[in-house]
């Protein structure tokens, strides 16, 4: 039987603190008032298993780790996101924000997307929608926050200081999961499926569950694994490769996304179709 985690390590939301004052504070549309606002730090621990493949299909055991941008593994949606981000945010706070915007951050803030947490397609699609914390604990509506897309780490990575830091935005976009395939032990940006026929080639679609053992989502874990091909090994669409490794016509050294390091060559995405396999070192 294989096994999937969702670790709760990794908070996706940006865990900075809004100014007291902040233009408006907590501001939709620029009037509203005054706000100490924080990152709710939503993530998600837990084991998963399940009896199809997937993720190291080769492996009789595993354990991954990772987290959602919900913290629960998948997204609510009542509609369908905007495909075209506006970009018109992420300025600083001054003396409000615009209608549509939330001042978040240190010092004096900056103007974030405002949305609605239990409704992911409250954001462009290329962000996630974290929920809010004001002073006294309770709820104080959500932001879009920037986030990576399909096939990009989303745990963290040695920084230059030697501590460990996002790689690019950290949190996964709409439609994604952040998680492990088993035999690996870095977490990426995966799809959200329904059926097998969501997922690109070398990934199966499987059911995750959170520590309490319950179903959050069903993604498209890497088919990848002990006893998969080696390194450099000639592979086709039927094949799977040994963890850390993806399938671009030979087995190549998985990479963390754009501008990912590589020992040799470059970070680059591998297409199956339309769909992001993820990025390897050519």
């Amino acid at each position: 039987m294989n096994s999937w985690m969702l670790g709760g390590a990794l908070v996706l939301v940006p865990a900075f603190v809004a100014a007291a004052a902040c233009g408006g504070g907590n501001s939709q549309g620029g009037s509203g008032a005054s706000t100490s606002a924080s990152s709710s730090g939503q993530s998600s621990t837990g084991t998963t298993s399940s009896s199809s493949g997937g993720g190291g299909s080769s492996s009789s055991s595993g354990s991954t780790s990772g987290s959602t941008s919900s913290g629960t593994g998948t997204s609510s949606s009542s509609g369908t996101c905007a495909a075209v981000d506006p970009n018109n945010d992420m300025k600083p706070c001054g003396s409000g924000c615009p209608a549509g915007q939330t001042c978040f951050g240190p010092g004096s803030g900056v103007c974030v997307l405002s949305c609605d947490p239990n409704d992911q397609a409250t954001c462009p699609c290329d962000r996630y929608c974290g929920g809010l914390v004001g002073p006294d604990g309770g709820p104080a509506g959500g932001a879009c926050f920037p986030a990576n897309t399909a096939g990009e780490r989303c745990d963290q990575i040695p920084g230059p200081d030697g501590g460990l830091v996002n790689f690019d935005k950290g949190g996964c976009a709409q439609a994604l999961l952040c998680g492990r395939s088993a035999g690996s032990m870095k977490d990426y940006c995966i799809p959200l499926c329904a059926t097998q026929a969501d997922c690109p080639a070398h990934t199966n679609c499987v059911q995750f569950l959170d520590s309490m053992m319950k179903p959050v989502a069903k993604a498209c874990a890497y088919d990848t694994g002990p006893g998969g091909l080696a390194l450099g090994a000639t592979c086709a669409a039927t094949d799977s490769c040994i963890a850390d490794t993806l399938c671009d016509g030979t087995c190549k050294t998985q990479c963390d996304g754009p501008g990912g390091v590589c020992a040799t060559g470059t970070c680059t995405a591998v297409l199956e179709g339309t769909k992001t396999l993820g990025y390897v070192c050519k």
